[in-house]
């Protein structure tokens, strides 16, 4: 199991997790209660929780299959056959492997 934990910028944090059947995540409010909780479906999902929770840290974030791109930079997540990129939570976007 791979876990992503992160502060987000409200003071509370964002832990996501992924095993074998798929990925969640839980939002814990500053008090460390658990406000919210969701399974992630895939990249889409992922970047509108990155946008919405803002969280300080966008490194480790869970993947969702294929290979490593040779080049990571500003790659924060993948599928087989699209990439999570940008250089902030503000201007992630799902590009297509092969135009990036």
């Amino acid at each position: 199991m791979t876990t992503y934990t992160s502060e987000m910028h409200n003071g509370g944090t964002l832990r996501i997790w992924s095993e074998s059947g798929g990925c969640r995540y839980e939002v814990f409010d500053s008090g460390g209660e658990r406000v919210w909780g969701h399974p992630l479906t895939g990249l889409s999902d992922l970047r509108t929780l990155i946008q919405r929770r803002d969280p300080f840290d966008l490194d480790n974030l869970p993947t969702f299959g294929g290979a490593t791109p040779d080049d990571t930079t500003e790659v924060w997540s993948w599928d087989e056959t699209s990439l999570l990129v940008g250089t902030c939570a503000a201007d992630l976007e799902i590009v297509n492997r092969q135009d990036w």
